[in-house]
C-alpha cells in the first residue's frame, strides 16, 4: 500500500503539476524500482516521470534506475509523434474516399494531458458508420493496409502505416439489448450532426463532443471491469476530459458541459453508478476538482469506489497483470471454459456497481461459448 500511496502523490504531480508530498520520500525507505514497475503495470510511466523533476536530487531514483525510466519514456514520445502522423495520413485517406471518420479515445484524449507525448498510447480507433464502413475497408485495402482479423458484430483489424488500426461500424456493444440498441441511434445522431475538429499532430481530425465522449469512455471503462479489468490510465483518460485540457485550478472550464445531457445520457446507457464511483476516484485519488464535476457525488459513490479501486490494484493496465492472466492457459476448449468462468466471477462481484450490463454479459458470452464449442459438446 505503502508504494500505490507514494505513485499516486507522483501520478498526481505530473497530471496537474502540484507539488510532490517530500515527507513521504524522505523516509529513506523508498523502494523506486518497486514505484517504476508499479507505474508500468498501470500504464502511467511517462506521466509520473513528469513528477520526478520535483524531487531534490538526494531523493531521486538510482541513477541507473533514472535513465532506465528516462529511456523508456523517450520511446513513449518517439511512439506517440509517430502514431500521430499515421492518425493524419489515414484520416487524409479516408477523407479522399469521402468519408467521415471519428478518431475514438487514444490520440484524443491525449489532448488533455499537460504533455499528451508522455501518455502511453494503444492501437488506433476510428468510427465509421455502418453505411461507409465497406467503402473504407476498400479504401485501406488500396491504401496498402493489411488486414488482420475481422469481427463482423463490430469492427475490422488492421495494420496501417506499421500501427494496429481498429475501424469501428459499431462504436461500443453493450450486451443489454435495450441498451446497445439506445446507444447505437444516439451514435448516429451525434455522427450526423456537425461533430468537433481537433488539432492532432497539425492534422484536424473529428472527435466526439465532450459531453458524449465523457460517457464514452465510461461505457469503455464499464467494458473492461467487466471482462477484464482497467488500470490507472483509463481513469486518468476520464479525468482529464472533465477537467478540460488538464487545468485542475480553471474550475470555471466545467461549465463548457452540459449537466442535463449527460443525465440524460448516462440514464438512457445505465451508467449512473459507474459515473458516480469514477468521479469520487478522479477527486479523491486522482486530484481533480469536485468542482470540474458535471453532475455532484452521490452517498453510495465511495462504497462503488472501492470496488473498482480493488480491480485497479489487482490486475494493472487492463487486467493484464492479474494473477489469471499471469497463470500459463489452457488450450481449445478448456481454456475458453476458464475464460467464460473468469467472465461470471467477474459479472458477479460487479453486479451492484452496473446490474443492467453485468446480468447480459454471462448470458452472451455463454451464448458465443455455445456456438463456437457445439461440436465438442454433442460429441
Amino acid at each position: 500500500m505503502h508504494e500505490n500511496n507514494l505513485l499516486l502523490n507522483l501520478l498526481r504531480c505530473g497530471l496537474w503539476e502540484e507539488d510532490v508530498n517530500l515527507p513521504l520520500f524522505a523516509s529513506g525507505k523508498v523502494n523506486w524500482p518497486g514505484i517504476f514497475e508499479l507505474a508500468q503495470k498501470q500504464a502511467v510511466t511517462g506521466v509520473v516521470f513528469d513528477a520526478l523533476k520535483h524531487i531534490p536530487a538526494e531523493l531521486q531514483p538510482p541513477r541507473a534506475l533514472y535513465l532506465q525510466w528516462c529511456g523508456l519514456v523517450a520511446k513513449i514520445e518517439n511512439r506517440n509523434e509517430l502514431m500521430n502522423k499515421v492518425i493524419g495520413a489515414l484520416n487524409e485517406t479516408l477523407r479522399g474516399y469521402e468519408i467521415s471518420p471519428v478518431l475514438l479515445k487514444g490520440q484524443g484524449v491525449a489532448r488533455y494531458y499537460r504533455n499528451p507525448l508522455r501518455r502511453i498510447c494503444g492501437d488506433i480507433d476510428i468510427y465509421v458508420s455502418p453505411e461507409e464502413f465497406d467503402r473504407a475497408q476498400l479504401c485501406l485495402r488500396d491504401s496498402g493496409a493489411e488486414l488482420l482479423a475481422y469481427q463482423e458484430e463490430k469492427h475490422a483489424e488492421y495494420r496501417f502505416g506499421g500501427e494496429a488500426l481498429e475501424l469501428h461500424h459499431v462504436m461500443n456493444r453493450f450486451k443489454n439489448p435495450w441498451v446497445d440498441v439506445r446507444f447505437r441511434k444516439e451514435v448516429a445522431r451525434i455522427c450526423a450532426e456537425d461533430v468537433p475538429w481537433v488539432n492532432i499532430g497539425g492534422h484536424r481530425v473529428r472527435v466526439l463532443p465532450a459531453e458524449f465522449e465523457l460517457c464514452y469512455l465510461l461505457a469503455h471503462i464499464q467494458h473492461h471491469l467487466l471482462w477484464e479489468g482497467i488500470g490507472l490510465r483509463q481513469l486518468c483518460d476520464w479525468a482529464l476530459l472533465v477537467s478540460k485540457q488538464g487545468s485542475r485550478h480553471d474550475t470555471e472550464l466545467h461549465e463548457a458541459f452540459d449537466g442535463v445531457r449527460i443525465e440524460r445520457y448516462l440514464r438512457l446507457f445505465g451508467l449512473e453508478r459507474i459515473y458516480g464511483a469514477v468521479a469520487f476516484i478522479a477527486v479523491r485519488d486522482l486530484g481533480l476538482l469536485e468542482g470540474c464535476l458535471p453532475l455532484p457525488l452521490g452517498p453510495r459513490d465511495r462504497k462503488n469506489a472501492a470496488r473498482i479501486w480493488e480491480v485497479v490494484w489487482e490486475g494493472g493496465n487492463f487486467g493484464h497483470f492479474h494473477p489469471d492472466s499471469l497463470r500459463p492457459s489452457r488450450k481449445g476448449i478448456w481454456g475458453r471454459l476458464d475464460n467464460f468462468l473468469r467472465v461470471c466471477r467477474s459479472c458477479i462481484r460487479l453486479f451492484y456497481l452496473s446490474p443492467g450490463e453485468a446480468a447480459w454479459v454471462p448470458l452472451g458470452k455463454g451464448w458465443y461459448f455455445m456456438r463456437r464449442n457445439l461440436h465438442f459438446l454433442i460429441l
